[in-house]
């Protein structure tokens, strides 16, 4: 983890939804001195008032994610604060591996959109991300149904395959559909 986290001024809490140990223990091994919480934002017991909650694929994991977000919102309104959100997409590629994951859901573009608005966020940036990553995920799980990934085939598409890919979305154009949503929204 880059030496600049260290010169963060403001207090933030890291936690898991569900109760596995292993990103909790990589997480405080970057940041040693932040307290670890395990739940969902209901259970902890934050300051009133919070300027950024960043969730990277953990929304898919809470069984109720509309009461989840209005949660967020209601953390974020005093300050403006801002979501930001990284969840998997696409209903149709929902595999089993997505239910040994823990996953509820995938989510659709639409469907994101009209949560956000629903808890009372104002969506400043709401694109598909990995347009690659789709068809991996829908050859590898879906259609031949694996239930693992496979570390060869994971390096060759991070070294080969994503960069090219991602370069292409984030310079050329956003992709129709992707792996992921990703989400940045403001609390009103």
């Amino acid at each position: 983890m880059p030496s600049f986290v260290n010169l963060w001024s403001w207090k933030c809490w890291l936690w898991t939804t569900d109760g596995r140990t292993e990103p909790g223990s990589t997480c405080k091994g970057w940041l040693p001195d932040q307290p670890l919480l395990e739940g969902t934002v209901a259970s902890l017991s934050p300051p009133a008032r919070w300027h950024t909650i960043v969730s990277i694929n953990v929304l898919e994991h809470v069984r109720e994610d509309a009461a989840e977000l209005a949660l967020f919102a209601q953390l974020l309104r005093a300050e403006n604060g801002a979501l930001c959100l990284l969840v998997p997409a696409r209903p149709e590629i929902f595999a089993p591996v997505d239910d040994d994951f823990g996953h509820f859901r995938r989510y659709t573009k639409a469907g994101l959109r009209r949560l956000l608005e629903a808890a009372a966020f104002q969506v400043v940036r709401l694109h598909y991300f990995n347009f690659a990553g789709y068809f991996g995920w829908w050859l590898n799980f879906r259609f031949l149904g694996q239930r693992t990934f496979k570390p060869a085939a994971v390096r060759l598409f991070d070294r080969l395959i994503f960069p090219w890919a991602h370069g292409l979305e984030t310079r050329i154009c956003r992709p129709p559909i992707g792996q992921s949503l990703m989400a940045v929204a403001s609390a009103r």
